[in-house]
């Protein structure tokens, strides 16, 4: 679920109040996205959510953005009951046609063997203290929160106050169970672990376990990935519902901390790390751009050693294009003994 982009404008960037006490205490909506980018990388999460910082996308990643948003919103309008044949018309893309096809007749089916409520584009938060103690630390809804923090000493309004959200794409409710569903349009289905690790599925289930009547165990998620016509479903329970809170309040406080002494390291320098910052946006700016050159030339040159162990050709063909990946692969094409 892209929630990002059905959030309200992002409180990080909120311009600050003269009044401390007021702007700490005006709740910061915190999605998924969020925790996954702490997770991954603070600096990270300090450029995009406080920085207010973009970087320019390819086309390629432009265009699957918009194929994912206009599958997205044929799948709400089909789970709101309306007809979607003049949008599948307008778009004119078979791919689109095949997923909507596939994606309604799983639908139907699941529908059926469910029952119960369905709702699309459902939006659940919850507000959760950063830096409080005792009663306080627990999660609670806004209100309750709220009354609570009216009756605090000043010095403590200013805690600051978290609003976990989360935006469904399609929530089942029936009778003693209910099932999250999320559109998925990746090349090909996430692995199930990682799937399981990701803050998406620790979220949602943990704020739908929350904020209804229904026992961590009496929940489950499942992603659909369209591409493939495949559904992963994961289950729930209490012992990843209090592990879920735990990590939550963890990393609220580690927030806390960390914009009242604006302190937001660079991922460790690790070989992970460099699996991490190739892919990331900011890596320039962090100074790791030499390393990832070093280590897309390392690459390049494993590449080119192996190639050579197989065709002594490959030998023959200019240095400068043994520096530029693309300008190789093209080379190779021309060499039809090698298979790519």
């Amino acid at each position: 679920m892209q929630e990002d982009l059905a959030i309200a404008p992002d409180p990080f960037t909120t311009k600050v109040d003269a009044d401390p006490v007021r702007h700490q205490s005006a709740p910061i909506a915190i999605a998924q996205s969020h925790l996954s980018k702490w997770q991954t990388c603070r600096r990270k999460f300090q450029h995009t959510y406080i920085d207010s910082l973009t970087t320019p996308i390819s086309s390629i990643q432009e265009e699957k953005m918009q194929l994912g948003q206009k599958f997205h919103l044929l799948m709400q309008q089909h789970a709101l009951g309306l007809d979607v044949e003049p949008l599948v018309v307008n778009y004119q893309d078979r791919k689109l046609q095949k997923w909507l096809d596939c994606s309604q007749e799983w639908l139907a089916q699941l529908q059926q063997s469910i029952g119960g409520d369905r709702h699309s584009e459902h939006r659940r938060t919850l507000s959760m203290p950063g830096s409080m103690s005792g009663s306080m630390s627990e999660s609670m809804p806004g209100s309750e929160l709220d009354n609570i923090l009216a009756q605090r000493p000043e010095r403590d309004k200013a805690a600051q106050v978290y609003t976990l959200t989360a935006v469904y794409d399609l929530v089942f409710f029936a009778d003693s169970s209910a099932l999250i569903v999320d559109w998925k349009t990746h090349q090909k289905p996430i692995p199930t672990s990682q799937l399981r690790a990701s803050w998406q599925t620790r979220l949602y289930l943990f704020l739908l376990a929350e904020t209804t009547a229904y026992q961590p165990d009496q929940l489950k998620i499942t992603y659909w990935f369209a591409n493939k016509a495949k559904a992963t479903t994961l289950g729930y329970d209490a012992e990843q519902h209090e592990r879920t809170r735990a990590d939550l309040k963890e990393i609220l406080a580690a927030i806390d901390q960390a914009k009242q002494t604006n302190d937001f390291p660079k991922i460790e320098l690790t070989s992970s790390a460099v699996e991490v910052c190739k892919h990331c946006d900011f890596a320039y700016r962090c100074d790791r751009d030499a390393l990832i050159e070093a280590d897309a030339s390392n690459k390049n040159n494993e590449l080119v050693e192996l190639l050579t162990s197989r065709s002594p050709q490959i030998s023959d063909l200019p240095t400068e294009l043994i520096k530029h990946p693309e300008q190789l692969a093209t080379s190779l094409e021309q060499i039809p003994e090698i298979e790519i």
